[in-house]
């Protein structure tokens, strides 16, 4: 088996924007979201899923793992036929070898076991469920539908039957605070899905979420709290060894546009300010240690590859900065090292002790 630390995956998106949604969140617009207001036609996938299964770039590259994702809808509460004319050639793909795997998003209240055996029918692999909140009342709030009971028997019917799972989360729902979020966070770890995404919420221009704003109705995180509430999923989740395989909504042309998103912790970096913070508080655990046992104007270096670097320093060189304002009498230096691998970063005292910080530690 090959490890997967060293595989290229090549993703396929096909967007179905509210395609078998049968409710409206109150967050949600998926044609600005994905960028793609057009109905897809079952010609339209089959040609897509033909040319990238046969691309000749990456078809005989090592190592590569080829996959096509379904996102934007709730998959599964498509009316069947739908489902079947959209899979049955990505299934077909599957069977010669063109690609090596199919993903899917959709609702937890409807996987139910005969959906799900027409999923493994057709080869389906991962399925990502839109959990977003396991809070009775920040589901209601927020207009979900569902309860988290809902949650709970599609993520364990899901993995009874084999499916690679995983679990898409919205920090800042209406009703929601850290407590909220953390309880959450603790029940979906109990529910062991392979991966985790955190969409932190923003308030979309026409969404009902902007009504809300406007009549103050509810107020959303600011960036710091995002970032803080999501660092802390992220810290929880990898102490599980739950991957979160990404910290943020992907930025796309029409939701960068001006005036898309009203409000909220928006950054096309966030996933990356997340990481930026985790690393500081890491690091000034180590100086709280260094400084118990060491010399305070002793020169402390601090040190990553060029890969993790930018998260190291932070935006605009932020964690060096605060490291400095922190312990003043010290000389703290970053620099690039490349001779030590991407997911550690060291720091050393000028008297050859080092520490070493790993990136998805569990401890």
């Amino acid at each position: 088996m090959v490890d997967d630390r060293f595989m290229r995956y090549k993703i396929l998106p096909i967007f179905l924007p509210h395609q078998g949604c049968p409710h409206k969140c109150v967050f949600c617009d998926q044609n600005t979201i994905t960028g793609n207001s057009a109905r897809i036609s079952i010609k339209g996938v089959r040609k897509q899923i033909v040319e990238f299964g046969l691309r000749s770039d990456f078809n005989h590259t090592f190592n590569i793992f080829k996959e096509v994702a379904f996102y934007g809808s709730s998959f599964t509460a498509m009316p069947e036929a739908l489902q079947r004319s959209l899979l049955e050639p990505a299934s077909e793909a599957l069977e010669r070898g063109h690609i090596d795997g199919i993903r899917l998003s959709t609702r937890p209240d409807y996987c139910d076991p005969t959906t799900v055996q027409l999923l493994k029918e057709l080869h389906v692999k991962t399925v990502e469920v839109g959990v977003q909140s396991m809070d009775p009342e920040v589901l209601r709030r927020s207009g979900r539908g569902h309860g988290r009971e809902e949650s709970i028997r599609a993520l364990k019917t899901l993995k009874r039957e084999g499916f690679v799972t995983g679990v898409q989360l919205m920090p800042g729902l209406p009703g929601e605070d850290m407590a909220s979020f953390l309880s959450t966070i603790r029940e979906v770890i109990s529910l062991k899905p392979e991966f985790v995404r955190l969409y932190p919420t923003l308030v979309i221009k026409g969404t009902p979420l902007e009504g809300l704003y406007k009549k103050g109705l509810y107020q959303p995180l600011s960036l710091e709290e995002a970032i803080d509430r999501c660092k802390k999923g992220v810290i929880l989740f990898r102490k599980a060894g739950i991957r979160v395989i990404r910290c943020r909504i992907q930025p796309t042309p029409s939701l960068e546009e001006n005036g898309s998103v009203c409000v909220g912790p928006f950054h096309p970096a966030f996933g990356e300010l997340v990481e930026s913070s985790i690393v500081f508080d890491r690091v000034n655990l180590i100086f709280k240690e260094i400084s118990l046992c060491s010399e305070p104007k002793e020169s402390i270096f601090i040190r990553s590859s060029l890969k993790r670097f930018s998260v190291l320093k932070g935006q605009k060189g932020v964690n060096l900065q605060r490291l400095r304002s922190l312990y003043p009498g010290r000389r703290i230096f970053m620099n690039q090292d490349p001779t030590l691998p991407d997911e550690l970063i060291r720091v050393s005292n000028e008297t050859g002790n080092h520490w070493d910080i790993q990136k998805n530690i569990r401890s």
